[in-house]
């Protein structure tokens, strides 16, 4: 929300077809605090229009991605877990505010490094 939109709404816009390959879900609710995957609070971003996905970035205050993690899935949570994050930062072309560029600093469950 607020200049975190502004400054990602664009590349996010641009991503529709990534994180649709990657089954992600865009919040529609109007309050950024409802975390349930009901169909009055996320819905599947393969559902969306291009026509609509622009709607909602442009009109709800917030911008909010998940995905679903399935609970027989939970041993391998981490590493999907980091995995997603990873691809996040990477759509984002996470920079610092000088313009550097690759500044991650590592994997955040595995510490710090190469």
């Amino acid at each position: 929300s607020g200049s975190y939109k502004r400054e990602f709404e664009k590349p996010i816009h641009a991503a529709l077809s990534f994180l649709r390959s990657r089954d992600y879900f865009l919040c529609i609710h109007q309050s950024e605090w409802e975390h349930h995957f009901e169909p009055d609070n996320y819905i599947p971003l393969d559902e969306i229009s291009p026509a609509a996905w622009q709607d909602y970035l442009q009109d709800l205050p917030f911008i909010k991605i998940a995905k679903k993690f399935p609970l027989h899935a939970w041993d391998d949570l981490q590493d999907r877990l980091s995995g997603n994050f990873r691809e996040l930062l990477e759509l984002l072309a996470f920079n610092s505010q000088a313009g550097e560029k690759g500044l991650s600093p590592g994997d955040p469950t595995r510490g710090f490094g190469p």
